[in-house]
């Protein structure tokens, strides 16, 4: 499944002269793995909410089966920090429903087969790793290791926010990466 992802990728990057490839959460890890693939097509890294390896609850998978409106209605939960605006929370609910939950299901467990523990430390393009302090599908732990792996990166830790840090605090998810380009 990831093949045809990564085509995907290829085909905009090849469009583009000297890309930063920016991904977050599953695109994070769909951008280690084309960085370690075409390393020379990319000219950076910006991974957010993601990790090396992904491993999703249980919890999900037995709500996408049985009751999809529980995963939907567990969005704020696991997605968002806790004082997140309702209407950003609310747009991103919307959002969810209008995908099919095989879809859903069926990136998840891409997710959860996703391991690069061992293979991260090869990526040696300039990286800048994001993650919200709150982050539970991918704590910050996670961007601990990526950081520690990855020999020319940066970690920033965003306060009050959770996965969907980039909707929760854009000015402060745009601040990090513009800092981080002027570097």
């Amino acid at each position: 499944m990831t093949g045809s992802y990564l085509e995907d990728i290829d085909t905009v990057v090849s469009s583009c002269s000297n890309p930063i490839l920016v991904g977050h959460s599953m695109g994070g890890a769909l951008a280690q793995l084309y960085a370690l693939r075409n390393p020379a097509k990319i000219s950076g890294l910006v991974l957010v909410g993601t990790g090396a390896r992904l491993r999703v609850a249980p919890l999900i998978f037995d709500f996408l089966d049985s009751d999809p409106n529980a995963y939907f209605d567990a969005i704020p939960k696991f997605m968002f920090h806790e004082n997140t605006a309702k209407t950003i929370v609310d747009a991103s609910q919307d959002e969810a429903r209008k995908c099919p939950t095989h879809i859903i299901r069926r990136d998840f467990e891409v997710c959860n087969s996703f391991d690069m523990m061992e293979e991260v430390a090869k990526i040696s393009l300039r990286s800048l790793i994001l993650v919200g302090d709150s982050d539970i599908m991918t704590p910050a732990k996670y961007a601990n290791y990526l950081h520690e792996k990855i020999v020319e990166s940066e970690l920033r830790v965003i306060p009050q926010a959770g996965h969907a840090l980039m909707l929760e605090k854009p000015l402060e998810f745009n601040q990090a990466i513009l800092d981080w380009l002027r570097l």
